[in-house]
């Protein structure tokens, strides 16, 4: 899998959909989001080889996600959908999820929109993104505080994870006698 500066997305060969899901042990019970799904073919190979993962599938192309459901179906993958999505919509809020697959964001400004709301969520909890392993993503994600926590050169696969800022209790000067007037502060480092 390669790509340029910014060029179009190109489709995650199927061996190294597998390869992840060997390296990455999705989690039971867990939702995977795959943003500019196309065909949906990680969607489909992981809904395969997961049957209790919950995924969904997020692509501006109608075409594509029809495709996709239809797939899904015709495999009895009710686990797995496809949703018709201009990502860079406003209004867009990212769903939730445990692990996010962005291997080919589509440019800076996206990925960096995206990157946001998957960092408000990992304040509480543990979120994974699978994402393209070097260049601009890497930059990016790097600027946002996100840390590659894995780095597969043979798939070009980085596993990146935001790890929030230790929150220590701070008092005032009113001291230990009013503890109402504690305050608590980010220690971000």
């Amino acid at each position: 899998v390669s790509q340029s500066r910014y060029s179009a997305p190109t489709p995650t060969p199927i061996k190294v959909l597998v390869e992840i899901n060997k390296r990455v042990r999705f989690k039971p019970g867990k939702t995977l989001i795959d943003i500019g799904s196309g065909h949906g073919d990680p969607g489909l190979v992981w809904g395969v080889l997961n049957p209790n993962l919950n995924i969904v599938g997020y692509d501006l192309v109608k075409e594509k996600v029809e495709y996709a459901n239809q797939t899904a179906q015709s495999f009895d993958l009710n686990h797995v959908t496809f949703i018709q999505q201009n990502l860079n919509d406003p209004d867009f809020i990212l769903p939730e999820a445990d692990y996010y697959y962005l291997f080919n964001p589509v440019y800076p400004a996206l990925l960096e929109k995206l990157a946001h709301q998957i960092r408000h969520y990992s304040q509480n909890r543990e979120i994974k993104i699978l994402s393209y392993a070097e260049g601009w993503v890497a930059d990016v994600m790097k600027r946002l505080g996100f840390q590659a926590e894995s780095y597969f050169r043979e798939i070009e696969l980085t596993v990146y994870s935001f790890k929030p800022p230790k929150v220590k209790e701070h008092l005032n000067t009113a001291g230990l006698e009013n503890l109402k007037t504690a305050k608590l502060y980010r220690d971000w480092e």
